[in-house]
C-alpha cells in the first residue's frame, strides 16, 4: 500500500509539474547537446508559431540569426561537464533575435542553463521583450526629436556631429554644415504673436525636411529660431546649392512678416 501510495504521489507531482510548465507565460525548451530540440511548452509555439511536433528535433540554431547561432553551437559543443559551467555565466540572460515559422523576427530575452543527467541537456527559457524593445525605440526616438518642429533636436545633432567627425577623420572625407537663422524672428514674435511664431518655425522645419532627403544627412533645430543641416561626405559647393535652395523655398512660402526690414515675407540667413 505504501509503495502504491508513493507511486501515486510521484505521478501527481509529475502531473503538477507538467501543468505548471504547460501554463507558463515564458517559453521553455529542452535542447540536446547537438542543438536538437527535445521538448517545448505551448508558450514557445505561441511565440514562434510552431506546433510542438514541428519543434521536435528542429535545430535550435535554425531559430537564431547567424551570429547567435554560431555562438550557441560553440557553447553547446564545448559544454561537456559541470567543470565547464563557467561558460554558462555569459549565456545567462541575453537579448536575442529569434525567427518565427513565417520568417518574422521577434526579440526575446533568453536564458540557457545545462542539466547533467544521463546526457547533457540544456534548458532554455524564452521571454518576449518585443513590445518592450518597441517602447524603447519610441522613447529613444522621442528623445532625439524636437517637440515643436518634429525634426531632430540639438542633442541628436551634437551626437551625430561627433560620430561623423570621427568617421570623417578616419576615412578622410568632407563634412559640410549649413547654419540657418530666421531673420528678425523676435520682431515677428512680438508683432504676430507666439502661436504664429511657432507655426513659422514649423514651416521652416518642413522646408528643411523636404530639402534634406538623403538618409545620411540631418536637419535639426539648434535652438530658438536657429536650425542646422549636417551633410557628411558632401562638398562645400554641393552644400551651397542646398543652402541657396533652402533660402529660396522659405521665401516662396510667403509667410507674411510686415515688420521685417528685409522683405514682406519671412526670410532666412544661411552660412
Amino acid at each position: 500500500l505504501s509503495i502504491r501510495a508513493h507511486v501515486l504521489e510521484q505521478r501527481e507531482q509529475a502531473e503538477r509539474m507538467r501543468a505548471i510548465v504547460n501554463n507558463m507565460a515564458e517559453g521553455l525548451l529542452v535542447i540536446e547537446q547537438d542543438g536538437r530540440i527535445q521538448s517545448s511548452n505551448p508558450a514557445v509555439g505561441y511565440f514562434l508559431s510552431y506546433t510542438a511536433e514541428e519543434l521536435l528535433n528542429l535545430p535550435f540554431f535554425d531559430l537564431l540569426e547567424a551570429k547567435s547561432a554560431g555562438e550557441y553551437q560553440n557553447y553547446f559543443s564545448n559544454f561537456s561537464s559541470p567543470a565547464s559551467s563557467i561558460l554558462s555565466q555569459q549565456y545567462g540572460n541575453r537579448e536575442v533575435k529569434l525567427f518565427k515559422k513565417n520568417g518574422d523576427a521577434i526579440m526575446m530575452d533568453i536564458s540557457v542553463m545545462p542539466m547533467f543527467l544521463s546526457q547533457t541537456l540544456f534548458v532554455c527559457l524564452l521571454h518576449d521583450i518585443s513590445k518592450h524593445k518597441e517602447s524603447e525605440m519610441i522613447l529613444q526616438s522621442q528623445a532625439n526629436i524636437d517637440s515643436l518642429t518634429s525634426i531632430a533636436n540639438r542633442r541628436h545633432f551634437d551626437q551625430s556631429l561627433q560620430i561623423h567627425w570621427k568617421q570623417a577623420e578616419q576615412d578622410q572625407y568632407e563634412i559640410s554644415l549649413i547654419l540657418i537663422d530666421v531673420d528678425h524672428f523676435k520682431l515677428y514674435n512680438d508683432t504676430q504673436g507666439h502661436q504664429a511664431g511657432d507655426r513659422c518655425l514649423q514651416q521652416v522645419a518642413q522646408v528643411l525636411r523636404k530639402q534634406v532627403t538623403d538618409s545620411n544627412f540631418l536637419a535639426a533645430r539648434y535652438g530658438g529660431e536657429e536650425f542646422v543641416v549636417l551633410l557628411p561626405t558632401l562638398s562645400m559647393m554641393a552644400a551651397k546649392a542646398i543652402a541657396e535652395s533652402i533660402v529660396a523655398t522659405v521665401e516662396a512660402q510667403k509667410i507674411l512678416h510686415p515688420s521685417s526690414n528685409n522683405s514682406n515675407f519671412v526670410t532666412v540667413s544661411v552660412g
